[in-house]
């Protein structure tokens, strides 16, 4: 984009057709502007955590159901910490490291996050019942 990177992530319903995988249009896509998320952590100081429930309340498309069964989730983070990221007690499935607009960031995501709760947050800086929990403990 104009004013820095996006990172878009995209659902798509695949048929294998002769042994070839075919895909439709996309039909489920968020995005994250990755300079307006950064400045918005900076100007809010927010800790990393608060960056996570931050970049989370921006987009709760980012709960993507698969296969009618798995609930794949995913965010990006300046810290490097978030490879001990927790949502719900459950560990991150992966984080990958990525350069966005000149710096590294880290693009994590979870295959199956099993939780009943909706990933929507009163207030980014507490932890108040009815939100996901989320832990970067080691």
């Amino acid at each position: 984009m104009d004013d820095g990177d996006v990172v878009y992530a995209m659902k798509f319903m695949v048929k294998e057709i002769d042994g070839t995988a075919h895909y439709s249009t996309p039909f489920n896509i968020s995005g994250v502007f990755w300079e307006h998320q950064r400045l918005f952590v900076k100007r809010g100081r927010l800790d990393e955590i608060g960056e996570i429930r931050f970049g989370i309340s921006q987009d709760t498309l980012r709960l993507f159901r698969v296969d009618g069964t798995k609930n794949f989730f995913w965010g990006l983070s300046q810290t490097e910490r978030v490879k001990n990221l927790r949502i719900e007690g459950q560990l991150v499935t992966k984080v990958i490291e990525i350069e966005l607009d000149g710096e590294i960031a880290y693009f994590w995501y979870f295959e199956d996050l099993q939780t009943d709760k909706k990933p929507v947050f009163k207030d980014l800086r507490k932890y108040t019942e009815g939100e996901f929990i989320i832990t970067m403990d080691e």
